[in-house]
């Protein structure tokens, strides 16, 4: 019961779902369908206007032109025509190549973070004897690592921690209070915190769990950094 509470839950309530279904047996259903660019490029009015400009050019062009004409102007802007072209593909080239490597750096970090919390399980449960703490620190992390992706969606995810009782009705309470730090910092502090308390721990069995713990923090938050940072300004005014 708990295993189909917990998958309703997440089909339901999960807001990081990822807009995109990569379904490669359907490229085109997928590019045209799940994602949203071409709807938003279809209701920008200068795509209208620039789409609306280009036929009336051709439709006029075509009842006051003569083939003469034609002809002496595509003479005179084929080299233009031609420079432009590869400039653009040039830059074209360029964009692409700059948000793939942003995309593949976010892609990593995410792993890298997802790999940290997964090493954590390990070491908690070969290091930790008390199988409360361990359990504890785990279900800590995994509320901070629901609340980082929360914070980057533009999404609180307090409350749906507490329904998948990663969190409790006190940490809730303490999360919530006004001038506070970010959610998944606390919670990452606190389950340092539990750590560095608890006696029957060895010093280095303590050192490589805070390292996981660092380490997550680490790549999961370069993703926000990296989106707080977007391409500088002039590089869309060339695009």
């Amino acid at each position: 019961l708990a295993k189909i509470m917990n998958a309703r839950d997440y089909h339901e309530n999960n807001p990081y779902r990822s807009g995109v279904v990569y379904d490669s047996n359907k490229p085109l259903v997928t590019t045209f369908l799940h994602g949203n660019i071409f709807n938003q490029v279809l209701r920008t009015p200068l795509f209208i206007v620039s789409i609306s400009l280009f036929l009336l050019s051709v439709v006029l062009s075509d009842l006051i032109l003569t083939p003469e004409d034609v002809q002496e102007i595509d003479a005179v802007i084929t080299y233009p025509a031609a420079l432009l072209a590869t400039l653009f593909s040039f830059t074209l080239g360029l964009f692409m190549n700059n948000c793939y490597t942003r995309f593949k750096a976010s892609w990593t970090a995410a792993m890298t973070g997802w790999g940290r919390l997964n090493d954590l399980g390990l070491q908690v449960f070969a290091y930790v004897p008390d199988r409360e703490l361990a359990c504890d620190i785990i279900r800590l992390m995994h509320a901070a690592n629901h609340l980082c992706y929360g914070d980057f969606a533009g999404f609180n995810a307090t409350e749906l921690c507490r329904r998948r009782h990663l969190l409790t009705t006190t940490d809730v309470r303490m999360l919530r209070l006004r001038g506070s730090p970010k959610s998944f910092y606390l919670c990452a502090c606190w389950a340092l915190e539990k750590l560095a308390k608890a006696d029957d721990v060895k010093p280095h069995y303590v050192q490589a769990i805070d390292l996981s713990i660092r380490e997550w923090r680490q790549s999961t938050t370069l993703i926000s950094l990296m989106q707080q940072t977007p391409l500088p300004l002039p590089y869309y005014k060339v695009m």
